[in-house]
């Protein structure tokens, strides 16, 4: 079955999107028809017509997927060798401008997540600013990870974005379990990592989705 939904974006613009629960036969294709959701419609309307889909927002920031406008944001974000480490490495090839476009055709069509920007917003500029990266790989389960720019730590960005993306995860993408890893000599992560496991786990009685995390000695080898 397929069914053509009118998907109206911000700027008014309607674009028609195809769902259908047989292989590539539509814009999306679904295995439960209950999984149709408003967030659904959208982040395809958007990815069908080139615009980065809305992810999540708090009081003061806002998660989007990549765009290639942000192509100059990226290649001036850098971090030093261990935070690298630490990351695995895997968003650097977000600097280039091929892979940049490979990564917006392919991650989010495929797994509905990845990689998201992140923004502080300004309304005295009425502007926002780019702030990092923070979004899931596709791991069992899903691993959250974000990288912030140096000039942007230390005023809790972290795990308020790092909140909006689980209770994005769990209401948005129905996923019963997600994972933060680190290491004891990233101090910083650490203490991030156990403010989102409080907060996360004391909001709004028991989440759907189980938060572990997992603290090693290495996370990434070599």
């Amino acid at each position: 079955m397929t069914k053509t939904y009118a998907v109206s974006l911000e700027d008014g613009t309607e674009i028609n999107v195809t769902v259908s629960d047989e292989p590539w036969r539509g814009d999306v294709n679904v295995t439960d028809w209950e999984a149709v959701t408003e967030g659904l419609l959208l982040r395809a309307a958007c990815r069908k017509c080139g615009r980065p889909a809305p992810i999540a927002e708090t009081e003061r920031l806002f998660l989007r997927e990549l765009s290639m406008k942000d192509l100059p944001a990226l290649r001036a974000f850098s971090l030093p060798a261990k935070e690298n480490r630490y990351l695995g490495g895997d968003w650097e090839g977000l600097k280039d401008e091929a892979f940049l476009r490979r990564y917006i055709e392919t991650q989010y069509v495929f797994f509905d997540y990845g990689l998201w920007a992140l923004f502080r917003r300004d309304r005295e500029l009425r502007e926002a600013r780019f702030l990092g990266l923070i979004g899931f790989s596709p791991e069992e389960p899903p691993e959250l990870g974000y990288a912030l720019r140096p000039e942007a730590r230390g005023q809790g960005y972290a795990a308020e974005a790092g909140l909006a993306a689980l209770r994005y995860a769990e209401t948005e993408l129905g996923f019963t379990a997600a994972k933060i890893r680190v290491v004891p000599e990233n101090r910083a992560g650490c203490a991030v990592a156990a403010k989102i496991e409080e907060q996360w786990n004391r909001a709004g009685g028991a989440p759907q989705c189980r938060l572990f995390v997992k603290r090693e000695s290495s996370v990434y080898k070599g």
